[in-house]
Order: C-alpha cells, then structure tokens, then sequence
C-alpha cells in the first residue's frame, strides 16, 4: 500500500472515530527551556560569540593558570565576572585531580572543602 495513501486513510478513520464533544484547545504555555551550551573556552570572545546566537547559559571552564588541574576560587570569580560582563550565566564546570566532575555552583568555603578532600584523597588519606 501507498505510505501516503495509509496515512492519510489511517487520520481520517481517526478522526472519524472520535466523539462529537469539543475538545478544547490546549493552551500553550511558556517553555520551562533554556539554551545553553558546554563548550570551552569560556573567554571574553567565545562568550560573545554565544550571546550573538542567543545562547545566554553556559557550563563554563575557567582559564587554569600554571600546571594544576583545578581552578582556585578567584580564577572560578573571573570567569563569572567575564560571563556577567557579557551578560551570560555561567555555572563553573570544575574537574577535580581524582577526575570527578561538578557542574554547580559553590560558595568559596564549599569549593575549598572540596578541593581538601580531592587533595587527601590523592595524598592516600
């Protein structure tokens, strides 16, 4: 059988097997969505580049200086003044030593305890 042909067969059988009662109509209501995006680097040009697309939420990664491979509670600060600057929420993307990933916000004593108990963990302790 012709696809299109079942189809439009199949809808109409559908709509003829419905009662006689008017539906009302479902009122669209407002999108609970937002978009965002994930991708690095979290610089003053990537930002820009988002926010002329519309994207104003983003997973950021902050800007490590040196070879560690966590970020220290300013260089967290400077990525979220960068965002606001632009006017882009950005939630910290932080990637501790032992690997665990965490995608939230954190006051500065969370994010320190946090790191103190990634560094005791490697430690051994």
């Amino acid at each position: 059988m012709n696809r299109r042909r079942f189809v439009t067969v199949s809808g109409a059988a559908a709509a003829a097997s419905l009662t006689s009662t008017p539906v009302a109509a479902a009122t669209p209501g407002r999108a609970l969505m937002k978009l965002g995006c994930q991708s690095a680097p979290t610089t003053d040009t990537h930002l820009k580049y988002l926010a002329r697309y519309g994207v104003r939420n983003i997973c950021g990664y902050p800007q490590i200086a040196g070879d560690r491979i966590y970020a220290t509670v300013d260089e967290l600060k400077q990525m979220r003044e960068l965002a606001e600057k632009i006017k882009v929420s950005a939630t910290p993307t932080v990637i501790f030593p032992s690997g665990r990933r965490l995608s939230r916000a954190l006051t500065a004593d969370e994010l320190n305890q946090m790191l103190d108990a990634e560094k005791a963990k490697l430690a051994g302790g």
